[in-house]
């Protein structure tokens, strides 16, 4: 499923909203077809913006990848239901009250369609890449959370679009540098410049070695109409024979000179050493 998503997704354009799952805590939950490298794939919220039980949690199973991508509220969301059907608690004749990543995805959804409607130009992949980087940030998890919660108001009058995909997968020792770039496109009539920074973690929350991350540069000028792009590189040499190795997740944000914009993409990394057979 999680493959057929990918292919549709990259043979038509079309961006699929994919629900996270309710196994709650644990983690490495997400399901198919969330799973997807393509999917943009919802946790859910309540309304207080903390992270939901049941919200399915990251990261992604087999290479550590960052998922889910975004959340949005999904507890005790009142919606339409068909006649005669009685999932969640009925509120009356048309409408029933539930609990569910299914209950948080319509946002994410709806919020892609007016995207869609307002850019008919954008691509599932600029869609998805918009909706992420312009959440609010809740200060979960990024393997809770994604990004953040859906912030429609920001995401349909954004200045600076991204473009690329910042996860490494998983990495064997001995580790050759991997290098990936991130495009930013200015919608607006004047030239941007954005102050880059690039934050990352070990599993346990101590702070990545010096060097494993690293920016082309940490301030790049988007002029009008028209794109940059900054390489972010790993390198797991610094590690050594003896490293942390493991895990790794982070943040690469973008300011302008007034703070007013806060992007992000996600970064994740799994470092391996040789085997000893």
């Amino acid at each position: 499923m999680s493959q057929a998503l990918n292919e549709l997704s990259r043979s038509t354009g079309t961006l699929f909203v994919v629900a996270a799952g309710n196994s709650g805590l644990i983690p490495q939950k997400v399901v198919t077809p969330g799973s997807a490298d393509d999917a943009l794939t919802v946790a859910a919220v309540d309304g207080n913006g903390d992270m939901a039980e049941f919200s399915n949690r990251g990261p992604r199973v087999g290479d550590g990848a960052a998922k889910p991508d975004i959340a949005a509220p999904g507890v005790g969301i009142v919606a339409a239901r068909a006649a005669g059907t009685a999932m969640g608690a009925p509120v009356d004749e048309y409408y029933t009250a539930s609990d569910g990543t299914s209950m948080a995805t319509p946002h994410v959804a709806g919020a892609a369609a007016i995207i869609a409607q307002q850019h008919p130009e954008f691509s599932g992949e600029q869609i998805k890449a918009l909706l992420m980087d312009t959440a609010d940030d809740l200060g979960h998890d990024l393997y809770a959370q994604g990004t953040g919660q859906v912030d429609l108001a920001t995401a349909t009058d954004p200045r600076i679009v991204t473009r690329g995909n910042l996860n490494f997968g998983r990495a064997t020792y001995p580790h050759s540098p991997t290098t990936k770039k991130i495009t930013y496109s200015n919608r607006g009539d004047r030239a941007t410049t954005l102050h880059l920074a690039l934050s990352a973690a070990f599993a346990d929350g101590r702070p990545a070695a010096s060097g494993l991350f690293t920016l082309s540069t940490d301030k790049v000028v988007v002029p009008a109409g028209g794109s940059a792009e900054v390489a972010v590189t790993l390198d797991g040499g610094v590690l050594g024979s003896d490293g942390a190795f493991g895990g790794y997740s982070g943040l690469l944000s973008a300011r302008d000179d007034s703070g007013a914009i806060r992007l992000s993409s996600s970064v994740h990394t799994f470092s391996r050493p040789r085997s000893s057979r």
